[in-house]
């Protein structure tokens, strides 16, 4: 299983949401900086939102 199946096999199926991406993929100079914490489960949406 590759990171790429796990996003768009697994995780977009289940959350149709777009940020998922964001929040697996993104740490290229291009993309928007990346929080400097950890993605929980009690934060996700306001911490995706930022």
């Amino acid at each position: 299983m590759s990171l790429d199946n796990i996003e768009h096999v697994t995780l977009r199926k289940q959350y149709d949401d777009p940020r998922i991406h964001f929040a697996l993929v993104c740490a290229s100079m291009s993309c928007a900086r990346l929080r400097n914490e950890a993605y929980t489960a009690a934060r996700l949406d306001a911490q995706l939102d930022a």
